[in-house]
């Protein structure tokens, strides 16, 4: 999709942050594990000048961000145990996106990373080929995981953001009212969309119980976020500017 826009084949797309983070790096620092303690605190920083900035970046790749919406928190599902803390971690083959940070993310973890396509997930958990992944709660819902693993441990190591975008090209054939009616009509989906997740989250989360998924909330992020230590600076380099410290300076004032 990211592609099709760069070549114009592609008028809009809504990307998960994560996969567009490979292309405009800049991006990726709000794919870091651990950051935001809940989604209004994502939503206050994605809206604020350090979220403006990071859309900025996508016009170098010749794509136009518009604004963020939400996937949600994802959280590990995981087919024979548990994970409270970083020490049920270890060792587990968890499937992930392709990016750079969800993958160093779990090499700090000692958990072994395996990017594999979305359409095997279901193949290889049943196969042992992988021992769980991470997804947002209405993803695992939707998909039919409680019948499959038995395990939901609400980890929320990743925020996973969405980006509504489009053509460079596209918008600058817009006229200026074009414009305007786009972005704000965007940015209104994007509120909505983060209203939506508050609303069916706890919801889907109880339905998930009574099809017999064990869920598990006492998860120690304090113990993960100590473990990581350095890790979010070790990350600017590949992120670029001081995307890195602009956001740790935010989450102190939050």
């Amino acid at each position: 999709m990211f592609e099709g826009m760069q070549l114009g084949t592609v008028d809009m797309a809504i990307m998960t942050n994560a996969y567009a983070s490979n292309f405009v790096n800049a991006s990726g620092v709000f794919d870091l594990p651990f950051i935001f303690k809940d989604s209004n605190t994502a939503a206050k920083i994605l809206d604020s000048d350090l979220g403006t900035r990071v859309l900025n970046e996508y016009e170098n790749k010749k794509v136009k961000a518009l604004s963020w919406g939400e996937g949600g928190f994802r959280h590990l599902v995981t087919m024979n145990r548990g994970v409270k803390k970083p020490e049920d971690f270890r060792g587990l083959k968890i499937r992930c996106m392709e990016t750079n940070t969800y993958i160093e993310t779990y090499n700090a973890l000692k958990t072994n990373a395996v990017p594999m396509a979305w359409s095997e997930t279901i193949t290889g958990l049943q196969q042992k080929t992988i021992d769980g992944l991470d997804i947002p709660i209405s993803v695992i819902y939707s998909n039919g995981f409680p019948e499959i693993a038995k395990y939901l441990s609400l980890t929320g190591h990743f925020y996973s953001p969405l980006v509504m975008c489009m053509s460079l090209d596209v918008w600058n054939g817009l006229d200026d009212q074009q414009k305007q009616i786009i972005s704000d009509s965007s940015k209104e989906a994007g509120k909505l969309c983060r209203q939506h997740n508050q609303e069916v989250e706890q919801v889907l989360l109880q339905k998930m119980k009574e099809q017999g998924m064990t869920i598990i909330r006492d998860v120690d992020i304090k113990s993960f976020q100590n473990i990581l230590g350095d890790f979010y600076m070790k990350q600017s380099s590949y992120i670029g500017g001081t995307y890195v410290e602009d956001l740790l300076k935010e989450l102190k004032n939050n």
